[in-house]
């Protein structure tokens, strides 16, 4: 699992595609990302603004949000992949030109976040700073093209009012439970796997000839995507605690909230505390199980199989914290390691996501495969995604068909 997630940033074209099936649209290649975009208005190399996936728009009373207005129709919830002319599109891409008005009345924000100036430097540094943004805002200005060079990957959400998705059953959680709930103790991360679009693959693929793998040998497992709520149960072998969390927040045990009981049923359901503390005590570990919460009324959508099933719960990844370990792993524990998820899942007989497939080369036909290639699995399911493990790192991958019809 890789973190620090953007969600949008100033970004560079890498390349320009025909689109096949129409003559006024174009391919536009931002990071593993493809956007259609008008014909003739953006090239190669080009600095724009990209807004990722997934991310909700600015509310159309926000002042300066004026721009977001045309792309409401497509992303009136999220922004999430469309079909045109059997070409997908993924995300926003957006001239830079936005962000003039922004900066030129907000030295403050240059000054901070994109110069990176401490408080003293901004002092001494804030009459140059105007005069730089001065420059900056008038038309063809060679400042302009550097300081937007210097920005590429700089995320500037905040400055464009974007904010992240959270589905109606994560928000009743999250937010009508606030007073039976916490945030997630011992520095245990959110879960919240990168797209594969974001990483830079081609360190990792094992290809043809041409392309070599930084990790000879190196092999993956592809387990499946469940589109449901996430949920964690942690034991502390140090302070003998226990607790359960949703995808953000730590619940109260004793919490009555309906959101609230369909995780705490699956402690009883699946025996999670008996099972933990004793598996911790026993390796001298503390452990966080990340899993899928499922089940009717979760993620109801008319493709997602698991709003159908029974309630149940689906391990995907074990997180390590606090203590000590001989072998001094910490983190989250990825395919080869002694507390790999799926090994943890068999030992303490809880069920885990499905493997869709085991000890496979990663490449780019595979991550395309579960992107793009297919759109149900061969037990007939439509599906989410995958999520690719390896022996340092994990990505998902989003089935864009699945996306398009959310």
């Amino acid at each position: 699992m890789i973190n620090n997630i953007k969600m949008a940033t100033i970004e560079q074209i890498h390349e320009i595609k025909v689109h096949p099936n129409a003559d006024k649209l174009e391919l536009a290649m931002i990071k593993g990302f493809q956007c259609i975009v008008p014909k003739d208005q953006y090239k190669k190399w080009d600095i724009i603004i990209f807004i990722q996936p997934d991310y909700v728009l600015p509310d159309a009373t926000r002042s300066g949000s004026a721009w977001a207005d045309e792309y409401r129709k497509y992303a009136a919830k999220r922004i999430r992949a469309i079909k045109i002319r059997d070409q997908y599109s993924e995300g926003i891409v957006l001239k830079v030109d936005i962000l003039l008005a922004n900066f030129k009345n907000n030295v403050e924000y240059i000054s901070k976040k994109i110069l990176n100036l401490s408080e003293h430097e901004e002092t001494i540094c804030s009459k140059m700073t105007q005069a730089m943004l001065d420059e900056f805002c008038q038309t063809g200005s060679t400042m302009r093209g550097l300081l937007f060079q210097h920005m590429i990957g700089t995320d500037i959400s905040d400055l464009l009012g974007i904010t992240k998705y959270v589905s109606p059953d994560e928000g009743s959680n999250n937010y009508n439970s606030q007073n039976n709930s916490q945030s997630l103790p011992y520095n245990i991360p959110k879960t919240d796997e990168p797209r594969f679009e974001t990483i830079n693959l081609e360190k990792l693929y094992r290809t043809s000839s041409t392309e070599t793998i930084s990790l000879p040998g190196e092999t993956v497992d592809v387990s499946l995507k469940i589109d449901g709520q996430s949920m964690t149960v942690y034991y502390n072998v140090e302070t003998d605690v226990f607790g359960i969390c949703s995808r953000r927040l730590q619940i109260d045990m004793c919490s009555k909230d309906p959101s609230d009981r369909r995780f705490i049923e699956h402690i009883k359901r699946y025996d999670l505390e008996n099972k933990l503390r004793a598996f911790c005590k026993e390796n001298k570990v503390s452990l966080a199980l990340r899993g899928e919460s499922y089940g009717p009324g979760i993620q109801s959508f008319k493709l997602n199989p698991h709003c159908k099933m029974p309630p149940g719960f689906a391990l995907f990844s074990v997180f390590v914290f606090g203590g000590s370990l001989e072998d001094g792993t910490h983190g989250y524990q990825h395919k080869g390691s002694k507390f790999y998820f799926r090994d943890v899942g068999r030992i303490l007989g809880i069920p885990c996501v499905p493997i869709l497939e085991e000890n496979v080369f990663l490449s780019k036909e595979l991550v395309e495969k579960y992107s793009i290639g297919m759109s149900k699995l061969p037990d007939g399911n439509f599906y989410e995604g995958a999520v690719i493990k390896g022996s340092s790192f994990s990505f998902k991958i989003i089935n864009k068909h699945y996306d398009s019809q959310k």
